[in-house]
């Protein structure tokens, strides 16, 4: 089953996945996090879903009409010259393990309020996809799309994962204040998220061993494999028609938890004399803990292999075909064997560690300027021995400067995988866009691409001119 696995992984996930990456996803522009290097000063609804504490803000009333975030990123693969053409892609020279990542965020309705002018309230709703494949062992991938070599080296696979899912969130918001002084607040804030999960795949590889034979074939085939999926996940995974998923029926129910806190510095202003924005904050924060229960397909469970061949191209790759029927194809060929089964199975979150500062840099009656750093600590391991996702660990430094309503920010990011470039923020009024990989398409060095944009309006307090 493990190599059954591995064939099914590669030829109806791993490959199609690559391709729509590289052919679609870059040039329409879709790092493993959503909003990289976005930083707002004002706006607390952009940072609701990194610290539950941005809740509790000056405004009165604040609204998020929509945010949408795309990106997709791997340490396997650049792509040098025209991203149209296969053949500018550039496979790694390094022998560690690779890996791939891909998440949508679509932030939908959302609102800060207060009751009684003490008690700050956060209602947030959003729709996200995530997938990670983790620990594709370096000779394995450099076989991908290479014809048989027919050697006797043997090909080994050791906890490899495969994790993606679809689902939509409810957030229900609540911060108030652990300090209140003249110039010194300490805010901390609470997040109970309500998930619905529309659907999951996970693959688990703990050990799995081939050779690469000619033919398209994998011969010498060991290993042992643990595989779940809601029912016809193949409608919306293998042609990456991500809508389907939404169509279908589901109790798959989920409960989560994001934690935070917001320390802020707000001096008086010598322009103004009075207290004019802050000139420090930073916030620490703890987000997506907990998992969705999905309901699982009647093929989830656990599969052996232990064959001398398995032809690669019999695998039926039509979009009316299920992962079900074809593992039940290989069973009937005693290819593989089913050695246990699972009605449910639950994916993780992916929880992660934030911590923040933004610190005023430069101030005059019509410039402020800032730098905002930010570390995202992946808090979940991949494991082939469990299902979850989890964001590729990144730190940025963000410089940005606004104009009344105006601004414009230059994100540097540096990632676990030692990837680094930069991008490009715009602000207009409620509105901004931007990118944090503007300097992968500029170099021609491209291993990574995103875009976001968003659209939040206050309700400011009175005397707030908007210069902060």
């Amino acid at each position: 089953m493990k190599n059954r696995l591995l064939a099914a992984f590669m030829k109806l996930i791993y490959i199609p996945f690559i391709l729509f990456f590289f052919n679609l996803a870059l040039p329409c522009t879709v790092s493993g996090q959503s909003f990289v290097g976005l930083a707002q000063t004002d706006i607390g609804m952009g940072g609701l879903f990194k610290n539950p504490a941005y809740a509790l803000n000056d405004d009165p009333f604040q609204v998020n009409v929509v945010a949408f975030s795309v990106l997709a990123g791997n340490s396997g693969y650049t792509v040098s010259g025209n991203i149209s053409d296969n053949s500018n892609l550039i496979k790694s020279n390094n022998r560690v393990t690779k890996a791939f990542w891909m998440n949508a965020d679509m932030q939908g309705p959302a609102v800060t309020f207060k009751v009684k002018k003490r008690f700050s309230f956060a209602v947030s709703t959003r729709t996200r996809y995530l997938m990670n494949a983790d620990n594709v062992s370096d000779d394995v991938f450099k076989q991908i799309d290479k014809p048989g070599t027919d050697t006797a080296h043997r090909y080994v696979i050791n906890n490899f994962s495969f994790n993606t899912q679809m689902f939509s969130e409810l957030n229900l918001m609540y911060a108030g204040y652990f300090i209140n002084n003249e110039d010194n607040t300490l805010t901390g804030g609470v997040a109970v998220k309500v998930l619905m999960g529309y659907g999951a795949v996970g693959i688990g590889v703990p050990h799995a061993t081939f050779t690469d034979l000619q033919n398209n074939t994998l011969g010498n085939v060991s290993g042992t494999a643990k595989i779940a999926f809601t029912p016809y996940a193949n409608q919306w995974l293998s042609s990456f028609t991500l809508g389907n998923a939404l169509q279908n029926g589901t109790n798959n129910i989920g409960m989560g938890l994001d934690l935070g806190m917001v320390y802020v510095y707000t001096p008086v202003s010598e322009y103004t004399g009075k207290h004019d924005g802050y000139d420090f904050r930073a916030a620490v924060s703890i987000t997506d803990i907990g998992s969705i229960n999905y309901t699982a397909s009647s093929t989830t469970g656990t599969y052996v292999a232990k064959v001398n061949a398995i032809q690669i191209d019999t695998i039926d790759k039509s979009a009316g075909t299920t992962y079900g029927q074809t593992l039940e194809k290989y069973m009937k060929d005693s290819l593989i064997k089913q050695t246990d089964s699972k009605s449910k199975f639950r994916v993780g979150l992916p929880t992660a560690l934030h911590i923040n500062t933004d610190m005023k840099v430069y101030t005059s009656a019509t410039v402020n300027a800032w730098v905002n750093a930010n570390l995202l600590l992946n808090l979940r391991s991949p494991s082939a021995d469990k299902y979850a996702s989890h964001y590729v660990s990144t730190f940025t430094v963000s410089p940005r400067a606004l104009w009344k309503e105006y601004g414009i920010a230059v994100p540097f990011s540096f990632n676990a995988y030692k990837q680094g470039t930069f991008g490009l923020i715009l602000y207009a009024g409620p509105f901004y866009v931007g990118s944090s990989t503007v300097g992968n398409l500029l170099f021609n060095n491209i291993s990574s691409a995103d875009v976001f944009f968003g659209l939040s309006f206050r309700i400011k307090p009175k005397g707030d001119d908007g210069l902060r």
